[in-house]
């Protein structure tokens, strides 16, 4: 995110999709305390890390009144950030650690679709202007996981996949493969090599494979919108066995 340089502006607004206990915004709150933080998840969510975010750990009542932390509590299907009046005047810089699934697509959406145009932004006049998410968007960074509960139905570029000749059902078979990324972790023995012949490295290998297309045809979706993309994977296999990171910026 320092690199490309999503992480200049304190006065921008840090949205942690899924954010569970807020742990990743009490992380970036280290090195910009006074920023403002939104916190969005559909879950209750017990220990969250909201009060500490921006302060030394705040009693109840000042946890409530806290400008610098925003918590939603809203499916990320429903998510329009057009109804957040906080951040409308700020740049917005999103984040996540492991969204699950079809949640990075349900929240790459709803960031192309919902946050609102500064008002200076105008296409010239009898001139349709390109595609392009709003210029308040400075980038984002989410950590990728458990592609097997992608779903056609709500997956953000359907087209990507149409236009290399799969189909609907091709996909859910595609996802499903992915969870061959961690056949390695199982018991000795393997009925799926003497079934298929293929094996565990083999499958660990190509489920890999399959994650990877999935998120080529979102960065795609960013790049559509004017993004520049980047799949970057940020630690070794032996740490963790879903370690690639969505990276966009202008």
């Amino acid at each position: 995110m320092e690199q490309v340089k999503l992480l200049q502006d304190s006065n921008a607004a840090f949205v942690e999709l899924g954010a569970g206990r807020g742990m990743l915004s009490l992380a970036l709150a280290q090195m910009f305390p006074e920023s403002l933080y939104v916190l969005i998840d559909r879950a209750h969510t017990r220990g969250k890390a909201d009060r500490f975010i921006g302060g030394e750990g705040k009693d109840e009542e000042a946890a409530k009144v806290n400008s610098t932390t925003l918590r939603a509590k809203i499916d990320l299907r429903h998510l329009n950030f057009a109804g957040m009046p906080e951040i409308l005047d700020k740049p917005v810089v999103c984040m996540s650690k492991h969204l699950c699934g079809v949640a990075t697509d349900l929240s790459l959406r709803a960031i192309a679709q919902t946050i609102p145009e500064t008002n200076s932004v105008k296409a010239p006049a009898g001139k349709s202007k390109p595609a392009s998410v709003s210029s308040r968007f400075q980038g984002l960074a989410i950590a990728l996981c458990c592609h097997h509960v992608c779903a056609w139905k709500d997956y953000v570029n359907p087209a990507f996949f149409q236009a290399h000749g799969f189909k609907a059902e091709e996909f859910k078979l595609l996802t499903s493969m992915t969870s061959w990324t961690t056949c390695g972790m199982g018991l000795e023995g393997d009925a799926v090599e003497h079934i298929l012949g293929i094996s565990k490295d083999d499958r660990a290998l190509l489920g890999r494979k399959c994650k990877r297309i999935i998120d080529a045809g979102r960065a795609a979706y960013l790049e559509h919108f004017g993004m520049k993309t980047r799949l970057v994977h940020y630690c070794d296999t032996n740490d963790s066995l879903e370690n690639c990171l969505l990276l966009a910026w202008r």
